[in-house]
């Protein structure tokens, strides 16, 4: 599994690589949010947290959802 062998700082760097707007989606995706609450939130259409979503799986390296969301927890509770 691609997860285990890619370590916190590896994540934090790639995660590093996103743009604000794609790493507001990737926050609010690991709070659990739908793709509909998001673009509420952020007031911009669906469609858009879509073509967010899938440039932040593509840049993370992330196979699905999931995975993301563990990347994300894995970074989040390392210290650096």
């Amino acid at each position: 599994m691609m997860d285990d062998k890619v370590n916190s700082f590896e994540i934090l760097r790639r995660y590093q690589t996103l743009t604000q707007r794609q790493r507001q989606v990737c926050d609010l995706v690991v709070l659990s949010h739908s793709k509909e609450e998001i673009a509420q939130l952020m007031s911009i259409p669906v469609d858009n947290v879509v073509l967010y979503r899938q440039m932040v799986m593509s840049k993370m390296g992330a196979k699905d959802m999931h995975h993301l969301v563990n990347m994300l927890h894995r970074m989040k509770s390392s210290s650096f």
